[in-house]
């Protein structure tokens, strides 16, 4: 498997600021996720811990870490995008040929974030199963290793949201493949309750339409631009600190 890591290229300062690229190239020319991201930053502002957001599937972490993008300046790296990337093939292609064990993109997906986590001042957008591993047996279990990967560059930050509302929404998405044969995916995210308060060290919750005033919130809490040394009542209200020590 080829290192993206290799693949990451700071471009000297110009007069428009610091030009990330993040250059993907697929074996499928259907991957169209523009594989090929070239964003325009400014020099990066505020705290060099990087910010892990987490939460299930549907939830708006990608939307979310956009928009946080756009707030502070950060880069954003996708978990998924990286394991695909990685293999050379989607996620509902690398689960096929590992004959549906999810094992396979666990440990692929272990060895993205320990990548992550080696970086500075990044956003990092979190597939949904990023706190679980699987046991012998397959049964889902807290991931330590993942999370203490993410916590040891920066706090972990989750998206909730209405579980049967994000089981509906994802239902029919060809690009999210069944995670379990037998059980349904609101059950999964409900046997998953646990292991996501376990993870963050904060929450807040997404509702429809107000994905720009999650990312506020988080940009203020942590002081990640300029205007945000003294979070807004109206921002910090809806988030919930976790105090894991």
């Amino acid at each position: 498997m080829d290192s993206w890591v290799q693949r990451l290229n700071w471009v000297s300062p110009s007069t428009d600021g610091l030009e990330y690229q993040f250059h993907a190239r697929y074996k499928h020319p259907h991957q169209a996720l523009n594989a090929s991201i070239a964003t325009t930053y400014s020099e990066l502002e505020g705290s060099s811990l990087n910010i892990n957001l987490i939460g299930m599937r549907g939830v708006g972490k990608s939307n979310v870490a956009r928009r946080l993008s756009v707030l502070t300046k950060r880069p954003v790296m996708s978990t998924d995008l990286l394991v695909e990337y990685q293999f050379g093939k989607t996620i509902p292609e690398l689960i096929s040929d590992s004959g549906g064990d999810w094992r396979v993109f666990r440990d692929a997906e272990f060895i993205v974030v320990q990548q992550l986590a080696a970086l500075d001042g990044i956003i990092v957008d979190c597939g949904g199963g990023v706190i679980v591993d699987l046991d012998e047996d397959e049964t889902e279990i807290y991931s330590a290793r993942k999370l203490e990967a993410l916590r040891s560059a920066g706090p972990v930050v989750w998206l909730q949201g209405d579980i049967a509302r994000l089981a509906a929404k994802t239902a029919d998405d060809p690009t999210r493949p069944s995670l379990h044969a037998q059980k349904s995916a609101e059950q999964i995210m409900r046997s998953r309750l646990p292991f996501y308060e376990e993870a963050a060290d904060f929450s807040i919750f997404v509702e429809r339409g107000a994905r720009q005033a999650v990312a506020q919130a988080i940009a203020e809490n942590y002081s990640l631009v300029e205007n945000a040394a003294a979070p807004s009542q109206t921002a910090v209200g809806a988030l919930v600190n976790k105090d894991l020590n």
